[in-house]
C-alpha cells in the first residue's frame, strides 16, 4: 500500500468519531467543515500527497476530485490551486485551467503582500 494511502487508512478510527455538537456548529456556519470533522494539518498533508501521486500517475480526474475536496473543506493552499489548474489543463479544459491559475496567482500575490506588510 503506498504511504499516502496508508496514512489516510490509519485515520479510520478518527473518522468513526461522531460529534453532534461540532456538526451542528458547522450547519449554523460557526465552524468550517474541516474543523467540525477535526481534520488536522497532517491529514491535509496526506490528502495533498495523494492528489500529487494521482497527478503523477496521470489520473488527472481523480487528482482533480481530491483537490476539489480539499477546497470544499475550506483549507485550500495556493499549491493546490496550481495543481488543480494543471489537472484541468491535462483533462483538456483550458478555460477552467486559466480561471484557476488566475485565482492561484491572486492568492499568491495576497500572501506575498501580507508577508511584506
Amino acid at each position: 500500500m503506498p504511504i499516502h494511502q496508508a496514512e489516510l487508512a490509519g485515520r479510520s478510527s478518527a473518522r468513526k468519531r461522531h460529534d453532534p455538537e461540532a456538526e451542528a456548529a458547522y450547519l449554523r456556519g460557526e465552524r468550517t467543515l474541516a474543523d467540525a470533522l477535526e481534520l488536522d494539518d497532517d491529514t491535509f498533508d496526506a490528502i495533498r500527497r495523494q492528489a500529487l501521486a494521482l497527478f503523477d500517475a496521470q489520473r488527472f480526474e481523480r487528482a482533480r476530485d481530491v483537490l476539489l475536496g480539499i477546497s470544499a473543506l475550506g483549507r485550500v493552499h495556493p499549491g493546490d490551486m496550481v495543481l488543480l489548474a494543471a489537472c484541468y489543463k491535462a483533462l483538456g479544459d483550458p478555460e477552467n485551467a486559466a480561471k484557476i491559475d488566475a485565482h492561484a496567482r491572486k492568492l499568491i500575490a495576497a500572501l506575498e503582500e501580507e508577508r511584506a506588510g
